[in-house]
This record gives C-alpha cells, sequence and structure tokens, in this order.
C-alpha cells in the first residue's frame, strides 16, 4: 500500500479497505513486512488473522480482478 509516513518493518497496522464496486469496507490487522522509503511510499502488509467475511470480500475482489 501507499502511505505518506511509511511504518518500520514489523509494526502492526489496523487498516481499512474499501471496496466501492461490491458496497463493502473491511476492518484487517496487518504486519509490515517490507517498507520503500522512497516516492511513492509503499509497504508490503502481511494480513492477520482473516474472518470469514474478510475472506470472502478479498476472494471476490481478486476473482473479480483476474477477469479484467
Amino acid at each position: 500500500i501507499q502511505a505518506a509516513t511509511p511504518e518500520e518493518p514489523g509494526s502492526i497496522v489496523d487498516l481499512v479497505i474499501n471496496f466501492p464496486e461490491f458496497d463493502e469496507s473491511v476492518e484487517i490487522a496487518g504486519e509490515v513486512v517490507w517498507v520503500n522509503r522512497d516516492p511513492p511510499h509503499e509497504m508490503g502488509i502481511r494480513f492477520l488473522e482473516i474472518d470469514a467475511r474478510v475472506q470472502t470480500v478479498l476472494e471476490n475482489f481478486i476473482a473479480k480482478s483476474r477477469k479484467k
């Protein structure tokens, strides 16, 4: 993800991800696993403890993205 101020690797972050095409948003905790401090200031996030609803929304998003 892109962030104005990237967190340190190993940090736990709370994310809200919006999926307007599904009229859904999910809240999920993640761990920062890598950081690019140069523009565009990106972080790689590993999701932690995904519940069934969040997993379904993510799977639907991925499936729709693959069809494009």
